[in-house]
């Protein structure tokens, strides 16, 4: 991060030696691969158990990081049953701050004071309007106009003991921050695990680094916004979580312009900044999957402009439409770039 910050402490692994005599199974070291469907995304990740684990341990970690990601998406969707959605419908009249959900809109009102509602959990209407995943079409002008305007902190009062809400019409939405704190969940519960040594957990965007590997930092593919099928380059990682936002995965065309799924609340449009992607490096999924929306709508100088100020520690990979890759201090020399890629 933005001093030595990003750095997940090293797990202290016990070395249970007796385990094996209460599990009836044989230790079994090494790494291991999985995947499932959730959040309507492929999970994928890659464990390394510690000498103490035993091959139970796989099946093990496995459930429970589908448990996790599962807890943590009947949390906060606003697509099926859950607190918000319930809380959206009207069918409670205020959404109770506990567990994950009091996490989540935290540092989300965090986020939004620090960049201006760059980052708004309230726009979930206007996503809704532009049904961007479904292809459009294109809303009208006067349709977007009616939106916004039961879209805003103003219409909701939150308090340290929950929300409640102004304008009947207005509704919470968590998808953009959501994958990052069912990542800060996943950490939470494997960090502590003695099985494990570590791990790296993809979700969609979002990556968790778990652990400390002992033959060097993580590498971190960076996706080529303009050709993702390729990689920009590779973050040298020692842990953390990095999130990336950008218009290259969810969009439709209409007329020859492409709509992407990232909106700026101040005009009610998909966010026009300059940039391709954003990626941000941060010890909190959660706030690092919220930077990444907010760096993407407020563009690269005002990206680093709030770096500067010190409000969060976190660094930034910001790729520009003319494909150059600004690179926040922290990751000059933990960023290896492709051949061609000009870094600014």
């Amino acid at each position: 991060m933005r001093r030595p910050r990003c750095r997940i402490c090293s797990l202290l692994l016990p070395l249970l030696l007796l385990l094996p005599l209460f599990t009836g199974c044989g230790r079994q070291a090494g790494t291991f691969d999985f995947s499932f469907f959730a959040m309507d995304t492929v999970v994928t990740a890659r464990a390394a158990l510690s000498d103490s684990a035993c091959a139970d341990d796989r099946a093990r970690i496995r459930t429970l990081c589908e448990d996790c990601v599962a807890e943590a998406e009947a949390a906060l969707t606003a697509h099926a049953d859950s607190p918000v959605s319930r809380f959206n419908a009207g069918a409670a009249d205020s959404l109770s701050l506990d567990g994950i959900v009091g996490d989540t809109v935290r540092v989300s009102l965090a986020v939004m004071n620090a960049t201006g509602d760059a980052f708004d959990c309230t726009l979930g209407p206007l996503a809704v309007l532009w049904n961007v995943t479904s292809g459009g079409p294109k809303p009208s002008d006067d349709a977007i106009r009616e939106t916004l305007a039961h879209t805003g902190r103003a219409c909701f009062a939150f308090s340290p003991d929950g929300v409640t809400r102004l304008d009947p019409e207005a509704a919470l939405d968590f998808g953009g921050v959501g994958k990052g704190a069912a990542a800060d969940l996943l950490a939470q519960r494997l960090r502590d695990d003695p099985a494990l040594d570590w791990a790296v957990l993809s979700l969609g965007g979002n990556v968790a680094l778990i652990g400390e590997k002992p033959d060097g930092p993580f590498r971190v593919g960076m996706r080529d916004p303009g050709n993702p099928a390729d990689n920009l380059g590779v973050l040298l990682l020692d842990g953390g979580f990095v999130s990336v936002s950008g218009s290259y995965e969810r969009y439709f065309e209409e007329g020859g312009v492409r709509y992407h799924h990232i909106f700026d609340g101040r005009t009610g449009y998909p966010a026009e900044s300059g940039l391709l992607s954003a990626a941000v490096i941060a010890d909190n999924g959660t706030l690092a999957d919220a930077l990444s929306t907010a760096c993407f709508v407020m563009g690269a100088e005002r990206t680093l402009a709030l770096y500067e100020d010190g409000i969060f520690s976190f660094e930034a990979v910001l790729v520009r439409e003319d494909g150059s890759v600004t690179l926040t201090p922290g990751l000059e020399d933990r960023f290896e770039a492709r051949e061609d890629v000009r870094v600014n």
